[in-house]
């Protein structure tokens, strides 16, 4: 419900963008959908980087990027996972379903929109 409503206060004729998706990131974090200083700013490396890429119109190295975030957010979500169901503690770095939900469809929504890459 959460994540649902986060993308429902998107503004509708707006796509998402890279830096819409730090924000939302950051929101995650305030809302503890995402945790961990270190992991936030290695998130945030990626998708600097990312948006550098796009700026030079590089867009198959922007999608690698945010394929690296969307990587890193999974990872530490299925730990997160593996952890609850094996009753242990969460960890200092987790993402939660939410996070997951709306860091990857984001991350998702922006390569499936970047320009045909070059072969």
């Amino acid at each position: 419900f959460n994540t649902e409503y986060l993308l429902s206060q998107l503004p509708l004729a707006k796509e998402l963008s890279i830096e819409d998706l730090i924000a939302l990131k950051h929101e995650a974090q305030a809302k503890g959908w995402i945790a961990d200083d270190n992991f936030v700013k290695e998130l945030d490396n990626g998708l600097e980087n990312a948006q550098k890429h796009l700026a030079r119109e590089d867009s198959v190295n922007c999608a690698k990027e945010l394929q690296k975030f969307q990587d890193k957010v999974n990872q530490v979500y299925e730990k997160t996972v593996e952890d609850q169901q094996k009753g242990k503690r969460r960890d200092k770095r987790f993402v939660t379903p939410d996070g997951y939900t709306l860091l990857n469809d984001g991350a998702q929504s922006i390569i499936d929109r970047l320009p045909a890459k070059k072969k």
